[in-house]
């Protein structure tokens, strides 16, 4: 009927209104045609001329071969000249892809589509060189909270042609991986939760004058055997790029050029030496490099700042990284580089990496409100000090990295202050750990490993752990107000640890798990749960350590054998209570049993053995103090002998001197006669000695009187 209507319209064209009215038509007809062109957003319809082959909403479509382009009613042939189009539709489907093309010959065009899928917005893969493009497309939202989603991917198809699309919050907005002479040119990516567009074992492709903004990782992400690849004349904004490749030669083969990072440069250099970059950069990766200078760069809101690769005695001084969504400055396969009064904050996963990067110096830099404020990985002999951690989720975390010297480091409300796993021979010394989430320092399956005169306060876990650790000291500590224990071991062996302040501790001083030969000697540790608690644990020694108003017991030991527990002092533990500590075995030695010395124990009858709780166990040889011994019988029975036996040795010692005196006194006798008896039997000479002098006496006087 509205057909009828139509043809009588035009049959009375003579009408002047009529006339007039049908040109009108004709005329908005004519402009909204001209504009077809323009990509668009539009809803499901049964208009034949933008969907002609289904009248229902279009879930999705799947090409497994040329003849479903037949099948499914697209417009042209397949050849070059008039490839088929697929065009004008607007899917949006819970299936894992919108478009899904493999296995084809035949010569398409995808254009102004919109496509909202589950997984793949369009999915291209298998098919003959230089049969797609793909152009003027909205890929919006393909996004699955468990698999990577993508706007586009292409596998396994060359000479690919990708331009003037849009990618918006897909996971990645395009990837292209086992393809080669691709072109992604003119494509608009914007808020992409990971990356823009992402070209992974791919060659001779070129990327250019791409928008990438706000793309949550980066922008532009070129990596794992990607070679001959051209990027140039591309802009990323609040995002940047990302060029991680597996040898020199692919990252030679890179033509990388007037690309711009936040609207300044994106400076990419390799085999520079002897060079200061301190001019404003908006990103700056170095390769094979040596003795460059990196500093005063102030970065912000993109997925890497500063990356130096595969270099030698570079130096990365003075910069400002923040809100860096991957890592601030990474180091990679670059020794001896310095690093220094860097300022990193807020940067979502590293403020500082270093990776295999040994014999490097971190020092004076600033670490705030990162994920791990500094990560050092497979980098040995590292120099760590003078750095500032402060809100950091792992203030300082090294792996596999021997050798490291920790120190003179200030940590400060950080989830894990220090942390260090499968390390060997480090030093830790002179650092301020102060309010920890977790532990303030934590040791995980290293071994020769020293800490020592650090200052560790306030954790809501454990000021030092230790877990799968041995060979190690631990020296010289004061640690504080922790919410479980201040030391905390757990399956450790041969570690020695003396000289550490423990103190107000919710939780025991020191907690020993399954351990094994540990020399704990010349500890204070006051105002805890318990001193030292020691469950399953064998072959330790504790001597000379202050145990003091611990609320419990000064030492405690549940299924602990072999133990050795003498020369301490015990002040005011456990009040009230009947003992100062607990044992629930029978082989432990309270004492030394060599020098028959015990422990000092503050509340003591000065009598009797002291009885510790437990089992049937006593501190045989209590000391009155800590230098003064004092040996106690086991019965009245036995004091009463000892006392005889005292007083009759007293006696003895007593007739004995008195005898001793008479002998000497009958000797000195008998010696003063006999030299009685010499001088009597000798007068004459006597004599005849004194008359001599007698007269030279007299003659001498004689003469003065004269």
């Amino acid at each position: 009927m509205l057909t009828n209507k139509k043809v009588f319209i035009r049959r009375k064209s003579c009408n002047g209104i009529i006339s007039f009215q049908l040109g009108c038509i004709i005329v908005i007809l004519l402009f909204l045609s001209s504009i077809t062109t323009i990509p668009v957003i539009i809803s499901n319809s049964n208009n034949q001329q933008r969907n002609t082959f289904a009248e229902e909403p279009l879930e999705s479509i799947r090409i497994n071969s040329n003849l479903d382009f037949i099948t499914l009613g697209f417009e042209g042939n397949g050849t070059k000249e008039n490839p088929y189009k697929i065009e004008y539709l607007n899917i949006e489907t819970s299936n894992d892809y919108g478009i899904f093309i493999t296995d084809t010959t035949s010569f398409f065009v995808i254009q102004n589509v919109y496509v909202d899928a589950s997984i793949y917005g369009i999915h291209i893969r298998d098919i003959a060189e230089g049969t797609a493009i793909i152009r003027d497309n909205f890929c919006n939202y393909n996004n699955n909270p468990i698999w990577t989603s993508y706007g586009i991917i292409i596998k396994n198809s060359d000479q690919v042609t990708i331009s003037n699309n849009t990618f918006k919050g897909n996971d990645i907005g395009v990837s292209i991986s086992n393809s080669v002479s691709f072109s992604v040119i003119n494509n608009t990516c914007t808020s992409n939760d990971l990356t823009g567009l992402y070209f992974s074992e791919t060659s001779d492709g070129i990327i250019a004058n791409n928008s990438c903004v706000g793309d949550y990782r980066e922008g532009i992400r070129i990596a794992n055997k990607a070679t001959n690849i051209t990027l140039e004349n591309n802009a990323c904004s609040s995002c940047g790029i990302d060029i991680t490749l597996d040898s020199l030669d692919d990252y030679r083969s890179l033509f990388i050029s007037n690309n711009t990072v936040n609207n300044k440069p994106f400076r990419f250099e390799i085999d520079l030496n002897n060079t200061n970059i301190s001019d404003a950069s908006g990103e700056i990766i170095l390769v094979n490099c040596f003795n460059i200078t990196i500093s005063n760069q102030e970065m912000s809101g993109i997925s890497k700042a500063i990356s130096v690769v595969n270099c030698s005695q570079c130096a990365v001084i003075n910069n400002t990284c923040s809100y860096i969504r991957d890592t601030a400055i990474e180091l990679l396969y670059s020794p001896m580089t310095i690093v220094e009064k860097n300022n990193c904050f807020k940067n979502s996963i590293y403020g500082i990496a270093v990776i295999e990067s040994s014999t490097c110096s971190i020092t004076n830099n600033s670490f705030e409100e990162n994920r791990y404020g500094l990560f050092v990985g497979s980098s040995d002999e590292c120099l760590i000090t003078n750095n500032s951690f402060e809100r950091n989720s792992y203030g300082l975390y090294i792996y596999y990295s021997d050798e490291s010297s920790i120190i003179c480091n200030s940590f400060e409300e950080n989830n894990y202050g220090l942390r260090v796993c499968d390390c060997n021979s480090s030093k830790m010394l002179q650092n301020s750990i102060d309010i920890s989430y977790f532990s303030g320092i934590s040791l995980m399956n290293t071994e020769h490993t020293q800490i020592a005169n650090n200052l560790v306060n306030i954790s809501s876990d454990t000021g030092i752990s230790l877990y799968l650790c041995s060979f190690s000291v631990i020296s010289d500590n004061n640690i504080s107000n922790c919410e479980r224990a201040g030391l905390y071991l757990s399956h450790i062996n041969n570690v020695s640890i003396f000289g550490n302040s423990i103190s107000n501790n919710e939780d025991s001083g020191f907690f020993l798990r399954s351990a094994v030969s540990v020399n704990i000697s010349n500890n204070e540790i006051i105002y805890c749960k318990n001193g030292i608690e020691a469950y399953r644990s064998y072959n330790i020694s504790i001597i000379y350590n202050l145990f003091e108003n611990n609320s419990y017991y000064g030492v405690s030991l549940e299924y602990s054998h072999n133990n050795s527990i003498h020369h301490n002092r015990f002040i005011n533990n456990n009040l009230g209570g009947s003992s100062q500590a607990y044992d629930n075995e029978i082989d432990n030695l309270w004492f030394d049993s060599l020098a028959e010395e015990g422990n000092y124990w503050s509340v003591w009858n000065g009598r009797e053995r002291y009885k510790i709780d437990g089992e049937k166990v006593y501190d045989k040889f209590p000391l009155n103090s800590t230098l003064f011994p004092v040996k106690i019988n086991y019965s009245w029975l036995i004091m009463e002998i000892i006392v005889g036996s005292v007083i009759i040795s007293f006696v003895t010692w007593v007739v004995y001197n008195r005898i001793k005196r008479n002998m000497k006194k009958q000797h000195f006798r008998r010696k003063n006669r006999t030299l009685k008896q010499e001088i009597d039997s000798k007068p004459s000479s006597m004599d005849k000695r004194m008359k001599e002098k007698d007269r030279d006496a007299k003659v001498q006087l004689d003469k003065k009187m004269l």
